[in-house]
């Protein structure tokens, strides 16, 4: 991969960043999709021995966790049980979404930081 590709794959990512953190519903299969790209470039930076900065900046890149839920407090299990289920599983979806944004958003600043550190 040349640079100029590396930089163009950088571009993309963040553009997808950009468009996922805009958007006021993240489904799981686009977050999934962002993930995969970000890991699949991880691997390629890896592959190219950068220099010992921006390997550590690198490796510092995690995985999104697609499947994982949220956890729910006692109260609002609670209140879960008196609305039949309905105020959990809405609890759930926002806190899905806020969690999708929030590792999207810091995976951006991450790519960001390397592309910085890759043009000085």
């Amino acid at each position: 991969m040349t640079m100029d590709e590396l930089f163009r794959e950088l571009k993309d990512l963040d553009f997808k960043a950009n468009k996922l953190l805009k958007s006021k519903v993240l489904d799981a299969e686009i977050v999934r999709q962002f993930n995969d790209q970000s890991l699949r470039l991880k691997q390629t930076l890896l592959e190219l021995s950068p220099q010992d900065d921006v390997a550590a900046h690198v490796t510092e890149i995690s995985e999104i966790d697609i499947d994982g839920t949220p956890k729910i407090s006692t109260l609002s299990s609670f209140l879960g049980i008196i609305t039949f289920g309905i105020y959990t599983s809405n609890l759930r979806k926002f806190k899905k979404q806020k969690y999708f944004k929030k590792l999207v958003s810091k995976t951006k600043n991450q790519w960001i930081a390397i592309e910085f550190l890759l043009k000085s």
